[in-house]
């Protein structure tokens, strides 16, 4: 006996619809922001990257509680299912949601599996970090650094709960004690926000829902990540221009680097060392209100989100069923 595919398949299209409209709202968000002419913060873009995760958390609960309760007037939902129930009778489009229905089945496996494979990638490479490292540095005021015997010049942190910092040998000789620290103080940021952990839940997520725009709210997250560990590198070692220089010296020495699951201090693209030595150079704190306008516009942002979630409820849900039941 086969077993009954349709509530899988009923819940990842639900699940999928709202999380697309999560990506559709964090998008308007972040072009909001480029309208502002600033950049977002680490806050602000992490918002921006967890709402679509953030919406199928909110209507999947609405579902789970009150299933009908956003629904609408007794007329409207008799009308859609009247509707949805026509459709179904006739041939060809009876067929096409056949269709669907296997592929989306065919897409929720290739989800499943790239996002066992990262996770799986991302822990095999914390655990060989793990048995080449040496013992922490003794000459550094982190407990959590530990040195990797390699030709290549890197400084990365890697891990979830547990974080610790790698630097290799190739990368410490060729550093100043200045650029050392300002480099060790970045990694040190990251360690106590506490990013890997942010990380590893967003990178999970986009895996099994790969939405358009997605991965772009994601590497937002990640440069507005860097910009805020760069801050404070420079109040730890008491100047930006120190941090600056430390930046430009490891993306020169370790060009563009991809290190499943780690954040390195500028394994990133050319033009986005550019933008973080820029942003230390121009570096101004913002002023109390101005401060507080930001928070002010990031909450009626967020309040608008949750309000069109609302509203498209009722549209989601009778979607979902159409699509699956039939």
């Amino acid at each position: 006996m086969m077993p009954d595919l349709c509530p899988i398949v009923a819940a990842f299209a639900f699940a999928y619809s709202a999380a697309l409209l999560g990506v559709g709202a964090a998008l308007f968000t972040t072009a909001w922001f480029g309208r502002s002419r600033r950049a977002p913060s680490a806050l602000e873009a992490a918002w921006c990257a967890l709402l679509p995760l953030v919406a199928i958390g909110v209507l999947v609960t609405i579902a789970v509680y009150e299933p009908h309760a956003l629904v609408g007037s007794t007329a409207s939902h008799d009308l859609w299912h009247l509707w949805a129930e026509r459709l179904h009778q006739i041939p060809a489009s009876h067929g096409t949601l056949h269709a669907a229905n296997a592929a989306s089945l065919c897409v929720l496996a290739i989800c499943l599996g790239r996002t066992a494979y990262a996770l799986s990638r991302a822990q095999a490479f914390g655990s060989g970090l793990r048995f080449l490292s040496s013992d922490p540095l003794p000459d550094v005021a982190n407990p959590a650094v530990y040195c990797l015997p390699s030709d290549k010049a890197l400084c990365f942190t890697v891990g979830v709960l547990r974080p610790r910092v790698y630097l290799t040998t190739g990368l410490r000789e060729r550093l100043s004690p200045r650029e050392r620290d300002a480099v060790l103080a970045h990694e040190a940021a990251h360690v106590r926000r506490r990013d890997g952990l942010l990380s590893v839940v967003l990178v999970t997520f986009y895996n099994l829902f790969p939405l358009p725009g997605g991965w772009r709210l994601y590497h937002g997250w990640v440069a507005s990540t860097e910009r805020a560990c760069d801050a404070e590198a420079a109040r730890s070692v008491g100047s930006s221009c120190d941090v600056a220089a430390a930046l430009v010296t490891v993306a020169r020495l370790a060009h563009s680097q991809t290190l499943p699951g780690a954040a390195s201090f500028a394994a990133s693209r050319p033009e986005d060392v550019a933008a973080r030595v820029q942003a230390l150079l121009e570096h101004c704190p913002l002023a109390p209100r101005a401060l507080a306008r930001h928070r002010i516009g990031l909450a009626v942002l967020a309040a608008l989100s949750f309000s069109g979630l609302l509203a498209a409820y009722p549209v989601i849900l009778h979607l979902a069923e159409m699509f699956a039941y039939h």
